[in-house]
C-alpha cells in the first residue's frame, strides 16, 4: 500500500540540536546533492531542452572552459578517457539566508564509454582561494563572490575555476538550482513513490526560527517535493552514509517518474516545467550540448552511480581548522590539494573498474598488522569488491598479483598493477574462487611514501 507520508504540524520547537551539544556542530545539513543532480536526469529525460528559448535569459550563462568536446561532435584522442564533468550546485534562493551561498557542490563525472556516472562532493566549509585573486574564504561564498561581480558568467563559472584547481579535474558546464527549483520540479511530474527501508525521525528538522518533528515511517511513500526536499536533507539523526542513501532513493525515483511521463508528449506540462526552471536555474550548456546529454544520461542504468565525500574524517582529506574571526574552516591534509586530486583522478577513472565488479582476495604477507583490513578498504572504495583478507603464512618481500580470469576485467588487472608496482601474473581459474589475489609484501611497505590512498587523522600516510 502506498502511504502519503506527512510531517508533523505542531509548533515549532525552540531546544537545542544535537550539532549544538556536541561533536556534529560543524555539519552543514543544507547540503543537497541530490537537488542539482535530479536538474541533471531531467535533463537526459529531453525535457530541457525543448521549448526553452522562451527562459533562455535567465537560464543560460556564458561559458568560460569551453565545454566538452563529447557534447560538440569533436574527436576526442581517448575515448576510453573521455568523460564529461559537470559541476552541481545547490543554493538556498530567495526568501533563504545565504541565499547565494553554494549548500551543495558537487562534481559529477558521465563516462560514455563504459556508461557510468561518478560524483564527488566537496563541503562548503572549505578554505580556498578565490581564483583569479589573492582573496581566501570558504568554498561556498565563492558563488556569491562570482554572482556579485557578475562577470563571466557569475558565480556558476568561478566556482568552476576553484573547483578545478582543488580536483585538478576539468570541469566543463556547471548547472545550479534553488531549493524552491527542486520542490516544483517534484510537484510538477506529480510527486515520487520511495521505499522507505528504516523509519527517519528527526525532531530537529529547522522551521522558521526554531525546529520541526520530521517523521518518515517505512514502507513505499508518496512524497511531494516538500517532503522530498526534506527526506534528502534530514541528518541529524542519520549518519552522511544513510544521508547519501536518501539522496539516491530521491534521485532514482526522480529519474524513473521523468521518464514514464513521456513528458515530450505533453506540451502543458513542458510550458510549466520550463517556467519553473527559468526562474531557479542557471547553466552554462547550450541547447545542442543537452540534446547530445540526453542520449548519453538515457543510456546509463540507475545502478550505475557512484558517489564519493571528501571529508574530514580519520581516513578522510581534510582536517578541521579555525579560520579568520574564528570562523570553522576546513583545510587539506598536506597543506594542499595533492592527496585530493589523487583521490578524484582514481575515482573518476575507475568506472571502467566498477562496471567489471571484480573479486579480490588480500593476503597480508608484510608483516604489519591490520594492512589487509586497510588495504581491503581503499579497494572497495574503488569498486572492487574484497571477497576475503586474511594474513599469509610467511612474509614476502615482493608485491604479487594473481589473476583467475584471463584477459577479462583488464581495467581492474591495470588498477591493481599501478596501485601495487607490479605486474598480474596469470594463473588457471579457480572454480567459485576470487578474480584476483593480492599477496602483499613489505616492498609495499616501503613504496607507501609514493602512494595516495590511506591517510591518518594527523594527514601523514598509512598502511
Amino acid at each position: 500500500m502506498v502511504r502519503l507520508a506527512k510531517t508533523d504540524t505542531s509548533p515549532p520547537t525552540q531546544h537545542p540540536t544535537p550539532s549544538q551539544r556536541g561533536a556534529t556542530s560543524r555539519r552543514r545539513w543544507w547540503k543537497l546533492p541530490v537537488l542539482a543532480f535530479t536538474t541533471l536526469v531531467l535533463v537526459g529525460t529531453g525535457w530541457f531542452s525543448y521549448k526553452v528559448y522562451a527562459a533562455s535569459n535567465r537560464i543560460f550563462t556564458d561559458n568560460n572552459t569551453g565545454g566538452s568536446p563529447l557534447l560538440q561532435g569533436k574527436k576526442v584522442a581517448n575515448e576510453d578517457m573521455a568523460k564529461v564533468n559537470i559541476l552541481l550546485l545547490g543554493v538556498g534562493g530567495e526568501g533563504h539566508d545565504g541565499a547565494d551561498l553554494a549548500d551543495t557542490i558537487q562534481l559529477v563525472s558521465i563516462d560514455p564509454k563504459h556508461k557510468q556516472v561518478s560524483m564527488v562532493s566537496l563541503p562548503r566549509d572549505l578554505y580556498v582561494t578565490v581564483p583569479n585573486s589573492y582573496q581566501k574564504t570558504k568554498l561556498n561564498e565563492v558563488n556569491s563572490i562570482g554572482d556579485d561581480q557578475n562577470s563571466d558568467g557569475g558565480g556558476g563559472s568561478l566556482m568552476k575555476l576553484a573547483v578545478k584547481q582543488i580536483t585538478g579535474q576539468d570541469v566543463h558546464y556547471y548547472i545550479k538550482i534553488d531549493f524552491t527549483g527542486f520542490q516544483q520540479v517534484i510537484d510538477s511530474i506529480g510527486g515520487v513513490q520511495i521505499d522507505v527501508k528504516e523509519r527517519l525521525y528527526d525532531p530537529y528538522y529547522p522551521r522558521g526560527g526554531g525546529y520541526q518533528v520530521l517523521n518518515v515511517a517505512p514502507g513505499v511513500q508518496q512524497m511531494n517535493g516538500e517532503l522530498a526536499l526534506k527526506y534528502a536533507r534530514s541528518r541529524e539523526t542519520t549518519t552522511d552514509f544513510d544521508r547519501s542513501r536518501r539522496q539516491q532513493e530521491v534521485l532514482v525515483a526522480a529519474r524513473d517518474k521523468a521518464m514514464s511521463l513521456q513528458i515530450l508528449a505533453n506540451p502543458a506540462k513542458i510550458s510549466s516545467f520550463i517556467d519553473i526552471l527559468g526562474n531557479h536555474v542557471k547553466t552554462d550548456m547550450t541547447l545542442g550540448e543537452m540534446q547530445r546529454l540526453s542520449k548519453i544520461v538515457r543510456d546509463i542504468p540507475s545502478g550505475s552511480v557512484a558517489s564519493k565525500v571528501v571529508d574530514n574524517g580519520d581516513s578522510g582529506l581534510l582536517y578541521d581548522a579555525t579560520g579568520p574571526g574564528g570562523a570553522y574552516i576546513l583545510l587539506p591534509r598536506g597543506g594542499n590539494y595533492a592527496q585530493i586530486q589523487a583521490f578524484v583522478d582514481d575515482f573518476f577513472n575507475g568506472a571502467q573498474v566498477r562496471s567489471e565488479a571484480a573479486t579480490v582476495e588480500v593476503q597480508n604477507a608484510s608483516g604489519r598488522d591490520g594492512l589487509a583490513g586497510v588495504e581491503s578498504a581503499a579497494l572497495q572504495s574503488s569498486g572492487i569488491t574484497v571477497s576475503a583478507t586474511a594474513t599469509a603464512p610467511e612474509l614476502a618481500r615482493t608485491t604479487v598479483i594473481y589473476s583467475f580470469v584471463g584477459s577479462d576485467k583488464s581495467a581492474t588487472a591495470s588498477y591493481l598493477e599501478k596501485r601495487y608496482g607490479v605486474k598480474v601474473v596469470s594463473q588457471p581459474a579457480g572454480a567459485g574462487g576470487p578474480n584476483f589475489r593480492v599477496v602483499i609484501g613489505t616492498d609495499y611497505i616501503s613504496s607507501q611514501s609514493n602512494t595516495s590512498s590511506y591517510y591518518t587523522s594527523s594527514g601523514s600516510r598509512s598502511r
